[in-house]
């Protein structure tokens, strides 16, 4: 029973979180990583700290950007190929629109960013 619940999470009757599904989402769910990372890094360095956080959270920020861009459309097009990884027409649609959303969010982001001239540090 208890093995049963870590593996799929059931939030209504329709819809069920397993971790072959969970593949999609991460795939959708990517820009909203980029996004919220950027912010983070903008909080950071507007608070002025230096160390380890700031260069960790470039090093996230770089990664969760290539995925989101290069790796995560491509990756949810062949999950969704895959019966095995197929959810639903409508939820599928509604990842279309998560992702989509996440990148409208995001690119003004960097366009706001830059214009208060934060990203120097990244230039340097």
């Amino acid at each position: 029973m208890l093995a049963h619940m870590s593996t799929t999470l059931t939030t209504s009757a329709s819809f069920r979180l397993t971790p072959r599904s969970a593949c999609t989402w991460v795939c959708s769910i990517s820009p909203l990583l980029v996004c919220l990372t950027v912010l983070a890094l903008a909080l950071v360095f507007s608070l002025g700290m230096d160390g380890a956080l700031p260069r960790f959270l470039e090093v996230v920020m770089m990664l969760s950007t290539v995925f989101a861009m290069f790796f995560a459309p491509l990756a949810w097009i062949v999950f969704v190929l895959i019966r095995d990884f197929r959810l639903s027409p409508k939820t599928h649609l509604f990842q279309i629109g998560i992702f989509v959303l996440g990148w409208i969010l995001t690119v003004p982001l960097f366009a706001l960013l830059e214009s208060q001239h934060l990203p120097g540090w990244f230039l340097d």
